[in-house]
């Protein structure tokens, strides 16, 4: 078959051209989806960067799959750990099977609502059909939604992989751990193990079956948390795909899965009564050191202050050191996902919010320490108490901003945690700025009783 003519990707949306290596997170910077780049978005609706069908628009609404006449095949995702949303703030204008052209709007979504709830607006456009690409702008720049970005070499047209039924051998029935089902990330996994074999390999959900070699397949199954799927595969190596395969389902996929805290009493024995402690596993791999407790001690904070004149400047000055401090960590982490949340932390410096409810306690008499703390403890717990994992991990970051600006405030100096080698951290929560400023070489993991897989210390 003839080679197609090369095909000019437009950019999805308007925003800052990125390398797919400064995206946060490995999979995706890894190229195990496809390679392709990303855009830190300034728009708020989605285009498609060439003419096709849609191949597959997760229900959620937060990813996209364009394929072309010729065979290119495109996944945009929107933002990172999106799925977790559960569609809110995403509006789909396009259905699954529906033919598009190149700069036709796809998904409309609400940016501002994005960035509070999910750990990153950066959104990605990936070829995940695996051709060549040439890029038509060069380095970090500013794009506009459908400028020409990449340039496309299509090869000839994949052939159909059709599954001898009676001759494939088929799993038991497995049902997926992952919180929201196989979706960009867990799918790619699954679909890069699949492509290690020689044999045919299909996923079956219901009756409903996907090539598992195939991402964008995968995801077209919608699949969900506690859904029963089976593997099926025809082929020489048939037998050991499946076993492979299964396994790596009900591990999740590479996903930290959810599992709730909780102490499990084993039966007592001699030596001691034992208890084991379940958690959420936000890197994998194991250690042994020395435990070390960390603790903030408590800071006193006098709530009369000394004039309003007087605590505002006082607050400004807070916040101004605090900004060029935060400037300087982001300096110091460029190009990491480091420099991105010290980019976020600075935002909350500037947030309206929360700075009207600071100058409204100063108007009353109070001191600044007092006006900028009550309304960033506020706020946390506001986030805590409205049931969403993500804003609640996101409370972490504002009270480290609070902490920040407060020690400033109080003239209280940070201080720097004297290690031991090999040890192991255990507290209530740590910050960003408090594992930014660690000493790798002789921390080996930490426990937190706050936090989560997707909070910003974790990364």
């Amino acid at each position: 078959m003839t080679t197609s003519q090369p095909l000019e990707l437009l950019a999805p949306l308007s925003g800052v051209l990125l390398a797919l290596d400064q995206v946060p997170d490995p999979v995706f910077s890894g190229r195990v989806i496809g390679d392709g780049l990303c855009i830190d978005p300034t728009s708020q609706t989605l285009c498609a960067p060439l003419a096709g069908v849609i191949s597959n628009i997760q229900d959620s609404g937060h990813a996209v799959s364009v394929t072309a006449d010729n065979g290119v095949q495109v996944l945009l995702h929107i933002g990172l750990d999106t799925v977790n949303l559960a569609g809110q703030g995403f509006t789909r204008l396009v259905e699954e099977g529906q033919r598009v052209e190149a700069g036709q709007p796809l998904i409309e979504f609400d940016a501002d609502y994005v960035a509070l709830n999910a750990r990153s607006l950066l959104t990605l456009m990936l070829i995940v059909s695996g051709e060549p690409f040439v890029p038509l702008v060069a380095g970090q720049a500013l794009v506009e939604s459908g400028q020409p970005l990449v340039q496309v070499s299509p090869g000839p047209m994949p052939a159909e992989v059709d599954e001898e039924e009676g001759n494939a051998l088929f799993s038991k029935p497995v049902t997926l751990p992952n919180a929201s089902g196989l979706h960009a990330r867990p799918a790619a996994v699954f679909a890069q193990a699949a492509k290690g074999f020689s044999s045919s390999i299909f996923l079956h959900k219901q009756t409903l079956s996907a090539n598992a070699k195939s991402l964008v397949a995968i995801m077209a199954l919608q699949t969900s948390q506690g859904d029963s799927v089976q593997v099926s595969a025809a082929g020489e190596d048939a037998e050991a795909a499946i076993q492979a395969l299964v396994a790596l389902l009900l591990d999740g996929c590479g996903e930290t899965l959810p599992v709730a805290v909780e102490a499990i009493n084993e039966p007592a024995t001699p030596a001691s009564s034992a208890s084991v402690l379940r958690g959420v596993c936000a890197s994998p791999g194991s250690a042994f050191g020395q435990v070390v407790q960390v603790a903030e001690p408590a800071l006193e904070i006098p709530e009369a202050g000394a004039g309003e004149t007087f605590e505002r400047t006082a607050l400004a000055r807070g916040l101004r050191a605090a900004n060029e401090a935060l400037q300087a960590l982001q300096a110091k982490a460029a190009g990491s996902a480091q420099a991105e949340i010290f980019r976020a932390h600075q935002e909350l410096l500037e947030d309206p919010t929360l700075l009207e409810q600071a100058h409204s306690l100063l108007a009353e008499g109070k001191s600044a320490a007092f006006a900028w703390n009550t309304a960033t403890v506020a706020t946390a717990r506001l986030f805590e108490g409205l049931g969403k994992t993500l804003l609640a991990e996101r409370a972490a970051d504002l009270a480290d901003v609070g902490q920040r600006v407060l020690k400033l405030i109080l003239g209280v100096p940070e201080r720097s945690m004297e290690l031991p080698e090999c040890a192991i951290l255990v507290a209530e929560q740590l910050t960003p700025s408090q594992t930014a400023g660690l000493d790798t070489s002789k921390v080996l993991g930490f426990v937190t009783v706050a936090g989560g897989a997707t909070s910003h210390v974790a990364i």
